[in-house]
């Protein structure tokens, strides 16, 4: 994303205690907590506190993953709604497919833990068609662009998880 110029969260990945309470202490914004790996829908952590945050994060570390903690991702805490797009790219081209929301939290009003999922709808009503110009403009066409630039002909469904924020899609 960062050679791409593609809008994002600012992000530190981290392998030890020692990286992660850095940060964790400097940083200026709440922090989202993920392992980098797979972990069943359910390795992002939103925690409300530095203290939470550090705690999460000695969990991951410490094996509550196995391997998919071995490295963390800290993330500047971004807010807005969460939107799915999916594209049919054939290498070069792309057709997008309805935009879709899913609902993660266990609890109303987006409170409690994230699941892997309690459920998703398509097409979301919350994007506008000039959001979702922005995003083919902003996001999809520069990964597709950045695939080509590294060689990689990639023929499939692209994938984007966007969070719609007050300074535009991330």
């Amino acid at each position: 994303m960062r050679k791409a110029n593609i809008p994002t969260a600012k992000f530190w990945k981290v392998s030890s205690l020692e990286e992660s309470e850095k940060i964790i202490s400097t940083a200026p914004f709440p922090l989202v907590v993920k392992a980098d790996g797979l972990a069943s829908g359910k390795g992002v952590f939103i925690p409300e506190t530095k203290e939470d945050t550090l705690r999460i994060t000695k969990e991951i570390i410490n094996g509550k993953f196995g391997d998919s903690g071995k490295i963390v991702l800290l993330e500047e805490k971004i807010e807005g709604p969460e939107i799915s797009i999916f594209a049919l790219c054939d290498g070069k081209k792309y057709i997008l497919l309805p935009s879709a929301q899913d609902h993660k939290r266990i609890e109303e009003n987006d409170r409690g833990l994230n699941t892997g999922g309690m459920g998703a709808y398509a097409p979301t009503p919350i994007l506008s068609k000039s959001e979702l110009s922005i995003i083919c403009k902003e996001i999809i066409e520069p990964t597709i662009d950045e695939l080509i630039k590294r060689k990689i002909e990639y023929k499939g469904v692209l994938y984007f998880g966007l969070m719609i924020t007050k300074s535009g899609p991330k």
